[in-house]
């Protein structure tokens, strides 16, 4: 096949178009703003993943199990409290002296010389 000396600009445009190759479909030109938008996007994803985050459905998770521990605590709180209110109505009745244990913490001093008796 013998090239033409005489092709005009237009017709030698037309003919190389038809080499070149689309852009496969995943592949975009992007405009430099959007170019640096995506590479920024991407570094902040990376630095994200490096960092030990957890996903909002996992924080969502973990707060709702510390709500219900929470409301189990403190329905615990009042069982025993009500039991000791009814131990220490019991108690003089008997004649013994009950102590909450709130009133008066251990004394570790006790603990260590192995009495186990409070002071």
């Amino acid at each position: 096949m013998a090239v033409r000396a005489s092709r005009s600009p237009r017709n030698l445009i037309r003919e190389t178009s038809r080499f070149e190759q689309p852009d496969p479909p995943n592949l975009q030109r992007l405009s430099p703003r959007q170019e640096i938008e995506a590479r920024l996007r991407e570094q902040m994803e990376r630095w994200l993943a490096s960092m030990d985050l957890v996903t909002r459905e996992e924080f969502d998770a973990v707060h709702t199990m510390a709500a219900k521990a929470r409301a189990e605590q403190e329905r615990l709180e009042q069982r025993v409290a009500a039991l000791e209110a009814s131990l220490a109505e019991s108690a003089p009745a008997k004649g013994r002296a009950v102590r909450s244990r709130a009133s008066k913490p251990a004394n570790p001093a006790s603990f260590a010389e192995g009495s186990g008796a409070e002071d």
